[in-house]
C-alpha cells in the first residue's frame, strides 16, 4: 500500500497492514497534530495487492485489484517472481469504503475488468452521498522489473488518469477517463479529502508509454491537460509536490515543486512552476550541490525540519519519541509493529 499516511485537516492517519489466511487486514489510526490517538478502525480485504488509500470527511477509502498472490508457488519455487505468481480473483476490482466513525465497511465492484486502479490523487464526498476518487489506472500490475528494460514501451504497463464515482448506498460505480496520457504519481491542489480543481502528475506530452520526463496539469472538470517537459532530453522530473501560495485567497493557487535529475551530467536541480503560469516553465530553478537520485513519491511541508528529524526513516522512528505512554485514549495499548514498516 502506498502511501502509509494521509492528512485530513489537522489529523494524521496512518495505515498499517497485517496478513491473514484469507487476505489482508488494514488498520487506520487517526491522530491529532499533538500525536493524540483519536480513532482507530479496521477493514478486512481479500486482495494481497491493495494499492492505496484515501480519506474523506466520512470514509477511509481503499482500492483493491481483482488479483491474488499464490504464495505457495513462490515458496516451493515453481514460480520465480511475484508477477508470475499473480492470478485473477473475481471479475472486477473493488473500492472498499470504511466509515470513519462506526467502522462499518462496504465493498463496491468497479466496472473495470482489465486494469488495476493504483495510486490515488484524492477522494472526497459529494453532496448526494457518493464518493469521487481520482486515481491512476494501470493495464496490469508491474513490480518495477520493466522500468530498466530496453523495450520500455512493451514491458511497462500503460497508465492513465481516471475518475471513479461510487454510490455507497446503491453499491454501484462508474469510471471515466480524465487523461489518456501515460502518467503516474498524482497530487492535487487541495488538502486530502476536499474537492480539488487540478491534478499534477508525472507524464509526457503523449499517450505513448515512455519514461515520464515532465509534469502534467489536468483539469478533471474540463478533462483538459497541459504538460511541461524540461528542455534537455537527459533531464527527468521526480514526482511533483504542491505548495500553496501563502496569503492567497485562491486555495488552488500555488507552486509545483519537482527535483530534476540530469542523466548526462549526474547533477540535480529543483524546478518550481507557478500553477497560474504552468506552461511558461519554471519561475525558479535551483542547482543543487549534491546529486539527488531519481525518485518517485514526494510531499510538501511548510515546516522546517532539523537534520535529526530528516534522518528518521519510517513512522516508527518518528512516533517513538512522542510520549506514547501519556496517550489518554480508550485503548490500553497501541502496537507499534504495524507502523514499523512503511508500505
Amino acid at each position: 500500500m502506498i502511501p502509509s499516511s494521509r492528512v485530513y485537516k489537522d489529523n494524521l492517519i496512518l495505515a498499517s497492514k497485517s496478513f491473514t489466511p484469507f487476505g489482508m487486514s488494514v488498520r487506520f489510526a487517526e491522530f491529532k497534530d499533538d500525536y493524540r490517538l483519536v480513532g482507530s478502525q479496521s477493514a478486512a480485504l481479500t486482495s494481497f495487492l491493495t494499492q492505496d488509500f484515501a480519506v474523506t470527511e466520512k470514509y477511509f477509502v481503499v482500492l483493491q485489484p481483482a488479483l491474488s498472490l499464490d504464495l505457495n508457488s513462490l515458496v516451493l519455487g515453481s514460480k520465480k517472481s511475484y508477477q508470475e505468481a499473480l492470478s485473477p480473483k473475481g471479475k472486477t476490482s473493488q473500492v472498499v469504503v470504511v466509515d470513519r466513525k462506526s467502522g462499518a465497511s462496504k465493498k463496491i465492484d468497479l466496472q473495470v475488468t482489465s486494469s488495476v486502479i493504483g495510486r490515488i490523487a484524492n477522494a472526497y464526498d459529494e453532496p448526494d452521498g457518493s464518493v469521487t476518487i481520482d486515481a491512476i489506472s494501470h493495464e496490469r500490475v508491474c513490480f518495477g522489473d520493466g522500468l530498466t528494460s530496453d523495450d520500455y514501451e512493451n514491458d511497462v504497463p500503460r497508465s492513465k488518469l481516471v475518475r471513479v464515482r461510487v454510490d455507497v448506498q446503491a453499491k454501484a460505480s462508474d469510471v471515466t477517463v480524465l487523461s489518456d496520457y501515460h502518467c503516474d504519481y498524482p497530487v492535487v491542489d487541495s488538502s486530502d479529502g476536499r474537492m480539488h480543481k487540478h491534478i499534477y502528475s508525472l507524464s509526457n506530452n503523449e499517450a505513448k508509454v515512455s519514461p515520464p520526463r515532465g509534469i502534467m496539469k489536468t483539469n478533471p472538470k474540463e478533462k483538459t491537460n497541459e504538460v511541461w517537459v524540461p528542455e534537455s532530453p537527459s533531464q527527468y522530473c521526480s514526482a511533483p509536490a504542491f505548495a500553496p501560495k501563502e496569503g492567497s485567497t485562491d486555495s488552488t493557487a500555488g507552486y509545483i515543486v519537482t527535483v530534476v535529475f540530469d542523466s548526462e551530467t549526474g547533477r540535480s536541480s529543483v524546478a518550481i512552476l507557478d500553477s497560474e503560469t504552468f506552461t511558461d516553465g519554471p519561475v525558479c530553478w535551483i542547482e543543487l550541490e549534491s546529486a539527488v537520485p531519481y525518485g518517485i513519491c514526494s510531499s510538501w511541508s511548510s515546516r522546517v525540519y532539523s537534520i535529526k528529524d530528516a534522518k528518521k526513516t519510517n513512522s516508527f522512528e518518528i512516533f517513538k519519541d512522542k510520549g506514547w505512554n501519556t496517550v489518554d485514549s480508550g485503548f490500553s495499548m497501541i502496537g507499534m509493529q504495524g507502523f514499523e514498516d512503511d508500505f
